[in-house]
């Protein structure tokens, strides 16, 4: 994919990359896959500049991340569990937004969703495992995905279970799924107990704690599932103790990243930002509330590429280890504050009518005037339906989202410069 366009300033802040003192005895990256790209990551004023276990997107990529969470206070009323709700990087106080210049090996690994730990504010990643060609329908789809799990009936209601979204991404209705399995071989007795004793932890104190999760969630997870974390009994576990799991305020993120193994190498992830997991069905009407669609919208109205950049692939200053991605410069970090001003302004000005019938028109936190942002910036119909019209250009979005790193000129969009603290160097 072609690196997001050099603008005169991208330009200056790759020259000023030799001010930076780096030794010329850091690791290069292989010239035949090296790119440039012009990235954004946004997160905690007091979070480190690098993007060291963090992901970023393109402008495309990275719009569709913030424009969706104009949703997040329906979706929070309604779903407080969920994991943006819970994301420190989505709903901090003091959120900035920094662009950067890095270099990258463009042999892209698996995506990695890059997560901080709310108690030590370390950051870490868990990749899925490695993609299989992708299925063309639902039989397919159940094949690749369940066909292991049929030797029992139970193994296969969990399976179907835990790759509910993927299955329904390909078309899969419940029926189906409830048809595929019933036609496995009878339980046998004993089934249950022998699913629980495969691949059994052997020692608790060697149980994987997922990153983020609270310490009451983490305690719960250990205590209540810790001894199946491995085994194909995991996600059965924790919906039975799903109640459990909640009053210790375990997000869903929580739950997938303690039974799930972590596929993350060195070399950079890559995804395309409307291939990611939230989006793999179409949510549809009378069934999935309207903040899934305007996520699935915005993201297929935008596009764009994300990545993810492990501490693994990290170019080193003394020349050792995997060389898949270095910072050549941060370019520049706004407030978001400034940055979602910015882009209200626009959208409210488009879709005036429709925001001049809400009770309070400068209400962000409402139900009507989401409805009103995701109507006028992807279209009508963005709230119930995927099949919308109309709306904004793609590009003019784009660029509405971008305009406060363009310049500081608030009439045209952009917003004042932060400090922006020093890189730290392997």
């Amino acid at each position: 994919m072609a690196p997001h366009t050099a603008s005169a300033r991208l330009l200056a802040a790759a020259a000023a990359v030799c001010s930076l003192g780096v030794s010329s005895a850091q690791q290069k990256i292989d010239p035949a896959h090296k790119v440039q790209l012009t990235v954004y990551h946004q997160d905690r004023k007091t979070a480190s500049t690098g993007i060291d276990n963090k992901d970023t997107g393109d402008a495309a990529g990275d719009a569709y991340f913030a424009l969706k969470e104009v949703g997040k206070y329906r979706e929070c009323r309604e779903d407080p569990r969920s994991f943006d709700c819970q994301n420190p990087e989505v709903n901090s106080d003091d959120l900035v937004v920094t662009e950067l210049l890095i270099e990258v090996d463009s042999r892209w690994g698996p995506y990695g969703m890059c997560n901080v730990d709310n108690s030590t504010g370390e950051y870490s990643c868990r990749c899925e495992q490695p993609e299989q060609p992708h299925p063309h329908n639902c039989s397919q789809a159940l094949a690749q995905y369940c066909g292991s799990s049929r030797s029992s009936k139970i193994a296969c209601k969990v399976c179907t279970y835990k790759n509910e979204r993927a299955l329904e991404y390909y078309g899969c209705t419940s029926s189906q799924e409830a048809a595929y399995c019933a036609n496995t071989v009878e339980d046998v007795p004993g089934f249950l107990a022998a699913m629980k004793t495969a691949g059994l932890a052997a020692d608790l104190a060697t149980v994987r704690l997922p990153p983020g999760a609270s310490a009451q969630c983490n305690s719960t997870l250990k205590s209540d599932c810790g001894k199946y974390q491995g085994s194909r009994y995991c996600d059965y576990c924790l919906e039975e103790n799903k109640d459990d799991l909640h009053k210790a305020g375990c997000s869903e993120q929580d739950e997938e990243n303690f039974c799930h193994k972590n596929y993350c190498n060195a070399s950079v992830g890559h995804i395309l930002a409307d291939e990611n997991l939230s989006v793999q069905r179409k949510p549809e009407q009378g069934r999935d509330p309207d903040y899934d669609f305007w996520n699935y919208n915005m993201a297929h109205k935008l596009g764009g590429n994300w990545y993810s950049t492990t501490t693994e692939g990290k170019c080193s200053l003394n020349g050792t280890g995997p060389c898949y991605w270095r910072v050549l410069q941060p370019v520049k970090r706004v407030s978001s504050n400034c940055q979602v001003g910015s882009v209200n302004k626009v959208v409210t000005k488009i879709g005036a009518s429709c925001f001049s019938k809400c009770a309070d028109p400068t209400n962000v936190t409402t139900t009507c005037w989401a409805d009103c942002f995701f109507e006028t910036s992807i279209g009508k119909g963005a709230s119930t339906t995927t099949d919308t019209t109309g709306g904004m250009a793609a590009q003019e979005l784009i660029d509405t989202w971008t305009a406060p790193f363009a310049s500081e000129d608030a009439s045209k969009g952009g917003c004042p410069g932060l400090p922006i603290p020093p890189l730290q160097y392997a």
